[in-house]
């Protein structure tokens, strides 16, 4: 009893600890188990993850059919333990079915997409190939041995349709498929001058229309395209920005630009084809200057000081100081603070006369570094936490498995009589 204790707490925690840190964030905020990994995409609707399709752009048809659904409906009516693996196969579609229904957002942007069941059609999927090898395992002594009935009949469709699923998939993926939504020979949106300046934080705006009703959507992009990974994609939306957009939408954000600039935002830009209502909301507010207009789109200028590292002094004149991609070498004028438009994080840290600024915490939640006195300074990123959980995450992985592989024994360990 205690050795299936053992091995089944091994089950559970073993993939757990081999997937830090990214399991502690997964369970802190539940709600990435049912967002598409990366570039926040839509969901697949209801009809499709019954058919354990997790749907979405990029995704197979529905005409190719898995034969996950079909192997966990007949298993259910199968006796044996072969029944509970069935359970739970149904239970993860029906799951995903409702789940298929909601509308979220996340990925830092704010449009509500359907979730996506691709988790929930994976633990589907391993139901069906335990219940298929336990109703596989045998088959063929057990059909031979009997007349003609309905068992004939369902192995066949279950042979059939794996292979037919998995050589139409094949097909597909090798011709039509290979259109996916993230491909490196894409043109890119961006028109080329907002890309020359590196690390020139641009808001993307488009209109959505979600259920005949006008949405405004937006991505922020680094001087290039949306890729994965980006520092503004990957956190939670800022409710910030979130405002200022829904805000500029509907021809009240004032304060917009002010709060775009805070945020180190230079650029707003509207891909074609543009929606004329949303256009004028922009043009009609103030702290934006229209500086191109194209057949590619319309590009706005967010007046004021929008750069990422940003000087003000104790009278509350601001400076603009240059940056690289992550850090920066600079000079204080006089004493003041530094504020830096990024995600708040402890390991971005100042140093100036030898010692670390005091970081705070601004009213728009970005990192703020109070200097006393002029002085050069050098702005870091310090990723000794990062680099802590990467090698964790190394060593627990190939402990386990160095663990899983099969033992040996020298040859001195071994008796006389087993090598006879």
């Amino acid at each position: 009893f205690f050795k299936r204790v053992q091995r089944h707490l091994v089950l559970i925690f073993a993939p757990f600890l081999i997937c830090l840190p990214w399991s502690l964030d997964a369970f802190v905020h539940p709600s990435r188990f049912i967002l598409e990994p990366g570039i926040l995409l839509d969901g697949g609707i209801s009809n499709l993850v019954l058919l354990a399709n997790p749907g979405g752009p990029g995704s197979l048809p529905w005409w190719i059919f898995t034969p996950v659904t079909f192997m966990v409906f007949i298993s259910a009516f199968s006796s044996g333990k072969v029944r509970p693996y069935a359970n739970f196969g149904i239970a993860f579609l029906l799951m995903g079915a409702l789940l298929s229904l909601v509308s979220i957002s996340g990925h830092g942007t704010s449009a509500n997409v359907r979730v996506w069941t691709g988790t929930l059609v994976a633990f589907a999927t391993i139901a069906a190939l335990c219940a298929g090898v336990i109703i596989l395992d045998g088959l063929r002594e057990r059909i031979v041995a009997v007349h003609f009935h309905y068992r004939h009949v369902l192995g066949g469709l279950i042979i059939a349709s794996t292979i037919i699923s998995g050589v139409a998939s094949a097909l597909w993926i090798a011709t039509v498929g290979n259109d996916s939504p993230v491909q490196a020979n894409r043109s890119p949106i961006l028109p080329p001058f907002l890309t020359l300046t590196p690390g020139t934080k641009i808001l993307v705006l488009r209109n959505l229309e979600l259920d005949k009703v006008d949405s405004p959507s937006y991505f922020i992009a680094r001087d290039s395209d949306l890729i994965l990974g980006d520092p503004d994609t990957a956190p939670g939306n800022s409710q910030a920005i979130e405002s200022a957009v829904r805000d500029i939408s509907d021809g009240s954000g004032i304060n917009s630009s002010h709060i775009l600039a805070n945020y180190g935002i230079k650029y707003i830009y509207m891909a074609n084809p543009v929606s004329s209502q949303l256009v004028r909301a922009v043009d009609g507010l103030g702290g934006f200057a229209r500086t191109s207009s194209t057949q590619a789109g319309i590009v706005w200028r967010v007046v004021g000081i929008s750069d990422r590292l940003v000087f003000t002094s104790l009278a509350g004149t601001s400076l603009a100081i240059p940056t690289l991609d992550v850090s920066a070498n600079g000079r204080t004028p006089m004493a003041g603070t530094l504020t830096l438009a990024e995600n708040y994080d402890t390991s971005w840290q100042i140093i100036q006369s030898a010692k670390r600024l005091v970081r705070e915490r601004n009213a728009y939640g970005l990192p703020q570094f109070r200097s006393e006195q002029p002085g050069d300074f050098i702005l870091i990123h310090d990723g000794t936490k990062r680099r802590a959980w990467l090698s964790l995450q190394f060593i627990l992985f190939f402990s386990t498995l160095m663990l899983a592989l099969p033992s040996g024994r020298r040859r001195g360990q071994i008796s006389l009589q087993e090598l006879t």
